[in-house]
């Protein structure tokens, strides 16, 4: 008897779900090479890895949308088929439907309840409710999910997969377009499903959620298993070093240059809800402008584009005045605006990397209503593909096919080719990979070394900090803190943006 219990101490759980040796070919490409993974119940493993890593092959070989070509898939040590296996997935885009209400999406998954054949309004509101509840979260089950904020959303995807009982769960960049004071909220929902005793897949680019988040680190690189560590003892030294296969000098570097004269400056400029507000940025400057949802400082750069109306004040560009009401004054004055969301507003799906570059009429030298041929397009595509470390670089690649790095790499130089004074950047890394990072950052040093001044307006305050030369911090449409490369810091940034949020 004794004997038994010994025995049943030290005998290894099985985990809940192995993929063992898994493989994979697309044509000529080797998407995975005998990659293997296991989750444990209660448990958070975080899947990194370079775009093209093999990370979204994986996935999808879980969800049953691709075959393995080798290897099996264990359920709680029994073989079974993807098709089989307890699992749901919430997604980069959430899979909610924005015009159905709070119950109506949850029941989506878990079945709306019906009496006498009808559907119940009441049953559905109940059930949302509950799943609602199991989460700690406080959402009207009637409100419109378009009316939601975007964490609001992404506990509401969170609720209907804890409600329906699913014993694995992935989640891929589902914090993407959150602002970084709002993770928080999100991980509570994570944290609620581990402790369910589900099993979670986490995604993402962003180290400092993976240390906060996980209990293990699984790695890919080239369709091959990279490395895997344990959260408590990896460094991210060791994880950047697994992912890019190179010693990184630093996670986020650029080379700081002289500073120069002022480029750019607001003088009491007052919109709607937001100042007066006084700033200027200098040629060779990186600038930040950061806080909650809500502060404000999103609107300084719609403002500078000629997207938002100003109210009071003046805007000068190298000592001149501008009156940007539309994009177009704008870009005359050497005012560039790079849309954080580039899947709306920076590029046209459908059309060739050559074709997205050259949007812009006078992109790469061009002159209005010149003729440039084919040929000497494709050639000039080329060359500036090179210089941006686009890969592939092939002027006739499809968009749609790149990464998510390598089309913003393919936006930024679009507008870089047009030599502005100020390029205002919104969330320019969000849902890029560690390397792509590293690309992104050098093209921010050729238009500083060109004389502009950079606006990152962005949701990632630990980017902010060790990127830019200084950040405004705003609260309620003020700006309640300046800080300086030496005050720069994660925690400074965000206890600025809240401190006044205590109410």
């Amino acid at each position: 008897m004794l004997d038994q219990q010994v025995n049943s101490v030290h005998q290894p759980r099985e985990p809940m779900l192995a993929a063992i040796g898994i493989s994979k070919r697309f044509g000529g490409t080797q998407a995975l090479d005998n990659v293997s993974l296991e989750l444990d119940q209660g448990s958070v493993v975080a899947l990194l890895g370079e775009n093209g890593a093999g990370k979204s092959t994986l996935i999808k070989i879980l969800a049953n949308v691709y075959k393995p070509d080798a290897g099996d898939i264990a359920f709680e040590g029994k073989a079974v088929s993807a098709e089989q296996l307890p699992i749901a997935f919430i997604h980069q885009d959430l899979g909610l439907i924005e015009w159905m209400t709070v119950a109506e999406n949850i029941c989506l998954s878990l079945g709306y309840p019906r009496r006498w054949g009808m559907i119940s309004v009441d049953g559905m509101r109940a059930r949302a409710f509950e799943a609602l509840r199991q989460l700690g979260v406080e959402i009207d089950p009637d409100e419109r999910v378009e009316r939601l904020t975007r964490t609001e959303k992404a506990l509401v995807a969170i609720s209907r997969v804890l409600a329906s009982n699913a014993r694995i769960v992935v989640m891929d960049e589902p914090t993407a377009s959150l602002p970084t004071s709002e993770v928080e909220l999100l991980f509570r929902g994570i944290r609620r499903l581990r402790d369910s005793g589900a099993a979670v897949l986490y995604v993402s680019h962003r180290l400092d959620e993976v240390f906060e988040i996980s209990d293990r680190i699984v790695v890919l690189r080239d369709g091959r298993l990279a490395g895997e560590f344990s959260t408590k003892t990896a460094t991210s030294q060791d994880i950047v070093m697994a992912i890019i296969g190179r010693e990184p000098s630093k996670l986020f570097s650029r080379t700081r240059g002289k500073v120069g004269e002022t480029r750019l400056s607001l003088n009491e400029v007052a919109l709607e809800g937001v100042g007066p507000v006084s700033c200027e940025f200098r040629r060779g400057e990186i600038v930040g402008l950061v806080g909650l949802r809500g502060a404000g400082h999103d609107a300084i750069g719609h403002a500078l584009f000629g997207l938002v109306p100003v109210l009071s004040g003046t805007i000068e560009v190298d000592g001149g005045k501008v009156h940007a009401k539309s994009p177009r004054d704008a870009m005359a004055a050497g005012i560039q605006l790079i849309w954080g969301d580039r899947n709306n507003g920076s590029i046209v799906p459908g059309l060739s990397i050559k074709e997205n570059l050259f949007l812009n009429q006078t992109a790469a030298g061009r002159s209005f209503l010149s003729y440039v041929s084919p040929a000497q397009e494709s050639d000039a595509a080329f060359a500036l593909g090179r210089d941006l470390g686009l890969r592939p670089n092939a002027p006739d690649f499809p968009i749609d096919a790149l990464s998510g790095g390598n089309q913003q790499k393919v936006v930024i130089g679009r507008w870089l080719t047009l030599r502005g004074k100020i390029y205002v950047f919104e969330d320019p890394t969000a849902g890029v990979d560690i390397g792509a990072r590293a690309d992104i950052y050098r093209l921010f040093e050729m238009a500083l070394n060109d004389g502009a001044a950079i606006v990152i307006v962005s949701t990632d305050f630990e980017e902010v900090a060790n990127v830019c030369d200084r950040a405004l911090v705003f609260d309620r449409g003020q700006v309640v803190a300046e800080l300086s490369e030496k005050q720069l810091t994660t925690r400074g940034l965000i206890s600025a943006a809240s401190a006044g949020r205590d109410d």
